[in-house]
């Protein structure tokens, strides 16, 4: 296959022989220059002068005098005209900024077509003006006035911008483009190339058309295209659009040679639809196999084109692992490395001290909790600092906010107290001192991945690392430069905002033989070269073209009127690219993702329905089929119930746990599923604590029961009049605010959702004293407390049980209240929750074991049964049941047996008791068979509030 370039350098070797240090050659890309060097040698078949090869963008640099100013400093500089023009009326540069670098764009788009600026913001401000007249004669609003004023002043920025930067000699890639273009005839007279090819160019903006035309005419310049007829031809072929203007203009002598591959050559194409991105990856892979097994291509011939360049990773994941050599063009993005990620943690961190720091409230000065977990999680951090213990204390702790001392004192002394110091010992940094903060830091790990080096000159991952570091100090420089020089980056967001920013913009480049091996490129890269082996991948609408996603201050129809490119026309050059790249290849796979994404997706790009529909028709030696390959729908997997068998380990484990006491909630832990109750409490696996920034339901019960405890405390063994609980309502902010102290004691419940909850746990506790009050009003004012919080546990069970009389079995509770209202003693549970009415209610005894557990109610029967078999005297008459806080109007909730429809029988009686009894103990027989094991519940309903689901795969 004789390439575009093998045809350039055929060319040039015809007309200038082998000395070719006088011409010079301009492509639309870097890449191709190295490209078209290999050919020239290898058709020359010796060594020869090479010519001067530039890409349009540093050809025009070159030749213009003037050096390229990068994004970040020409916003910068725009800010400071701002300030300039806007005076007291300024805005911080934060708001500025994303504002500041669309008007950049505008005026890039300007400059690059050459479009008198002047009259164009004159044209727009006019318009706008236009938009908000008022033919009512109703006066302008303020905000209307200063909308106009913005519109009318854009132009100021325009000139003021181009003076400071002419001043510099410096400029932006449009405005040196323009300046070359205007000053073409004088540039001309200094060049000393003999000959100047521009190569492989398409599309032109108004600069270049400018400055090519006049090296045409004037300097022996020649413009070397690569045209198809196919598309050339065809008027309804976008791709095209640009080369038949220039056909037109010029004539088809002076246009040059047309070829026909699409015409002539045979092609065999095939388009896969894959779902996702991994599976695009995986059948890349497998068909670079097939390809590399068959040797049928060699890898210097094939190209894997991304044109979502977000596939890089999954790809070089797929390739075959006989694929040693491969060179990647793209680079990798900055912002997808771990120091990247690393950093902007340490920027959101510090971010967030300003931002919490600027509430009205103590507790809320200091680093955030869920910042510093971030840190000490990331991969970065563990990967040379041992932070599990420091990570375990900090969850355990009910603190939000720390200070500097409160979490460099937490560590132990060494290297990983030092590293915690250089990151948080300014209680809220300026930006000046978090650029020092992240320096020292980054500096830190260069020194701890080079030690790693030293120990083992193998391990490519911190040499990896330190690469990516050494790119982030190079950033981190450029910004205190900046810094240091216009003296804007004046907060915290405003420097994470630029990181990101000059980050999204790097990408770091691939060290290799670019000239070997099998070529991964993304869609633009692909410029004026040739394969003879495509695999295209990611080949879906908005990627092929990308969607048009311009920002831009000038509206469309406006940008139309002067004559400036729209998504129109960038997508012409778009389908260009697609068709120029597929000209020359012999064997093509194409690859779409068939799996929608948010925004719909899913479909394949409109440049590949019109190959399938047109090229076979214009040529039937070109074949193309389509294979669509869909993700086959999720099976159930089998039930495979869990079973734990009751081993000698496992079963002395348990009966250690016997020995300490099983409580009401183990119990109906083990009712509702024995796994639960293994995982809980004989593994000892527990949920992973962490810090407790808004109240959680458990702790909410327990400062409901500590206020209520301490309440009725004074009046243990007492009677309890009204006036006495008149007084508890009106101390009851004191009683909430010291079990709050004690339970939550660094948690914030001055506003947010934590103040909700306050207000809530107020509410449940003057209700609840208002209740007692009227339960005193109707007479039943002879209440006495009896236990508070009472723990409670039976006597050693093991005789119940033949075979375990060496072990101790207990059962154990706590006792929310214990009281008694004339002759009889009530078993009362707290709850704040939720309790209904029938959650207490039983048909008969035999309801246990049916599928409804009854957990509440079985939980106050064993509280009833604990308090009857640890008392020395019986009481007259006994009752238990749940007073549920958030539902006073049921008053407290008896545990009954329904005798009929109407009738219940709210007594707990011997009887009762007996019959409970012995539930409770065959259930704790099936708890301690040996030959039973802990297995998973059937009824997977169970499993929706589960702790240990995830465990079980449900």
């Amino acid at each position: 296959m004789k390439t575009f370039l093998d045809e350039i350098a055929q060319k040039l070797l015809l007309n200038h022989n082998t000395d070719l240090r006088h011409i010079c050659v301009v492509m639309p890309n870097r890449r191709a220059g190295l490209f078209l060097k290999k050919a020239l040698t290898r058709i020359a078949g010796k060594s020869l002068w090479s010519p001067q090869i530039f890409s349009i963008e540093d050809f025009l640099i070159n030749i213009s005098g003037l050096n390229k100013t990068d994004q970040v400093a020409l916003t910068f500089e725009l800010f400071e005209i701002h300030r300039e023009l806007e005076q007291e009326n300024a805005r911080d540069f934060e708001q500025f900024s994303k504002w500041g670098q669309v008007m950049l764009s505008d005026f890039n788009e300007i400059d690059m077509h050459m479009i008198g600026a002047k009259d164009m913001y004159s044209y727009l401000n006019e318009v706008k003006a236009i938009e908000k007249w008022n033919p009512d004669g109703r006066p302008l609003t303020s905000t209307e006035k200063e909308y106009l004023a913005f519109f009318n002043s854009i132009y100021k920025y325009y000139d003021r911008l181009q003076q400071r930067l002419r001043e510099t000699k410096s400029g932006y890639q449009g405005m040196i483009y323009r300046h070359t273009a205007e000053n073409i005839r004088a540039i001309s007279q200094k060049l000393n190339w003999t000959k100047i090819y521009f190569a492989g160019f398409n599309a032109l903006t108004k600069a270049e058309e400018t400055v090519i035309d006049y090296l045409r005419e004037n300097q022996h310049a020649e413009m070397v295209r690569d045209a198809d007829a196919y598309y050339l031809d065809d008027k309804n072929q976008e791709a095209g659009e640009f080369l038949r203007q220039q056909l037109e203009n010029e004539g088809t002598k002076k246009f040059g040679p047309i070829s026909t591959f699409f015409k002539n050559s045979e092609k065999n194409i095939k388009v896969f639809g894959i779902p996702g991105k991994e599976g695009q990856a995986a059948k890349a892979g497998e068909l670079l196999y097939k390809s590399h097994q068959n040797k049928s291509y060699r890898l210097e011939e094939t190209a894997v084109i991304l044109a979502d360049e977000g596939l890089l990773i999954p790809v070089l994941n797929a390739l075959p692992k006989d694929i040693q050599t491969f060179n990647i063009t793209m680079g990798y993005p900055v912002r997808l490395t771990q120091p990247f990620t690393f950093i902007m943690l340490l920027l959101r961190t510090f971010d967030n001290v300003t931002r919490f720091g600027n509430l009205e409230t103590e507790e809320h000065k200091g680093f955030y909790y869920r910042d510093i977990l971030r840190i000490l999680s990331h991969s970065l951090v563990t990967g040379y600092f041992d932070t599990r213990d420091f990570v375990t204390r900090l969850n355990k702790s009910k603190q939000v906010f720390y200070q500097p001392d409160d979490i460099i004192e937490r560590a132990a002394k060494g290297q990983f107290q030092k590293f915690l110091t250089s990151i948080f010992s300014a209680p809220k940094p300026s930006p000046s001192q978090i650029l020092d903060i992240i320096t020292e830091v980054i500096q830190t790990f260069r020194h701890l991945m080079q030690s790693r080096i030293r120990e083992n000159a193998r391990d490519h991952e911190a040499k990896l690392q330190l690469e990516y570091l050494f790119h982030a100090a190079i950033t981190f420089k450029r910004l205190r430069d900046l810094n240091t020089r216009y003296k804007s980056i004046i907060t915290t967001r405003t420097l994470k905002d630029l990181f990101r920013q000059i980050s999204s913009q790097t990408r770091l480049p691939f060290t290799g033989e670019p000239l070997k091996g099998l070529q991964i490129m993304g869609m633009l890269e692909t410029r004026n070269l040739d394969f003879k082996r495509i695999i295209l991948l990611s080949a879906n609408e908005g990627n092929l073209p990308a969607s048009a996603m311009g920002n831009s201050l000038i509206p469309y129809d406006i940008q139309v009127e002067m004559k400036m490119p729209t998504h129109n026309q960038k997508n012409a050059v778009f389908a260009y690219h697609f068709y120029r790249l597929l000209q020359r290849a012999e064997k093509i796979d194409i690859i779409y993702n068939t799996e929608p994404d948010k925004l719909g997706g899913g479909e394949q790009s409109r440049y590949v329905q019109q190959i399938m529909n047109e090229l076979p028709a214009y040529n039937h030696k070109i074949y193309i089929k389509e294979h669509v390959e869909t993700t086959p729908p999720p099976t159930k997997p089998a039930d495979q119930s869990i079973e734990i068998p009751k081993t000698d380990e496992i079963f002395k484990s348990l009966m250690q746990y016997a020995a300490k006491g099983l409580s009401p909630t183990s119990l109906n832990q083990y009712r509702r599923c024995p796994l639960q109750f293994y995982l809980k409490n004989v593994a000892g696996i527990n949920e992973l604590e962490e810090v407790e920034e808004n109240l959680e339901a458990r702790t909410i019960g327990t400062i409901v029961h500590q206020v209520l405890e301490d309440m009725y405390k004074p009046f243990l063994k007492k009677h309890v009049s009204a006036d006495a609980i008149r007084m508890m309502k009106q101390n009851t902010g004191n009683f909430i605010q010291a079990a709050f102290e004690k339970h939550y004691s660094k948690g914030q419940v001055k506003f947010g959702k934590n103040r909700l909850i306050y207000e809530v746990i107020s509410n449940f506790i003057h209700a609840f004293l208002q209740f007692e009050l009227d339960e005193s009003a109707n007479g039943n004012d002879a209440l006495t407390i009896h236990g508070l919080e009472k723990p409670v546990i039976s006597d050693n069970l093991s005789a119940h049980f033949p075979g375990l009389e060496d072990y101790e079995i207990r059962l154990r509770g706590f006792i929310d209240r214990m009281d008694q209202v004339g002759d009889t003693v009530r078993i009362i549970d707290y709850k704040t929750g939720k309790t209904e009415k029938a959650d207490l209610l039983i048909n008969s005894f035999e309801d246990f074991e049916d599928g409804e557990k009854k957990d509440k109610a079985f939980q106050v029967l064993l509280y009833a049964w604990l308090f009857v078999n640890t008392q020395p005297a019986k009481a007259q008459k006994l009752t238990t049941g749940i007073i549920s806080l958030p539902k006073l109007t049921n008053k407290l909730m008896n545990f009954g047996v329904r005798i009929s429809r109407s009738e219940t029988d709210y007594n707990i009686d011997d009887d009762k008791l007996e019959e409970f009894e012995h539930y409770m103990l065959e259930l704790m027989a099936d708890i301690f068979n040996r030959d039973l094991p802990f297995s998973q519940v059937e009824d997977d309903k169970v499993c929706s509030y589960c702790n240990f689901r995830e465990i079980c795969n449900r």
